[in-house]
């Protein structure tokens, strides 16, 4: 599979697309569901989940939209757990 190189506006555009294609104003945006549809469009994106979720509420913040943050946290790594 050939990997696209897409410059971070690119990335703003698909994060402001998603925002804007929820209509519904009465329930908040799932931002789990949301880094699921874009690492779906953009499976290259090299930003972290939690990265990307800090995207997403910029930008239905600057929409004035309510956020379910359901993001899971990160898993624990087996050796660094002990420290």
């Amino acid at each position: 599979m050939p990997v696209i190189n897409m410059p971070a506006r690119s990335l703003t555009r698909i994060i402001d697309h998603y925002v804007e294609s929820r209509k519904s104003p009465d329930w908040p945006i799932s931002t789990a569901q949301a880094v699921t549809a874009i690492r779906c469009v953009l499976p290259q994106c090299t930003l972290s989940d939690r990265q990307l979720e800090d995207m997403i509420a910029s930008a239905a913040i600057a929409r004035h939209r309510n956020l379910a943050f359901d993001l899971p946290p990160p898993l624990a790594v087996p050796e660094l757990a002990g420290l």
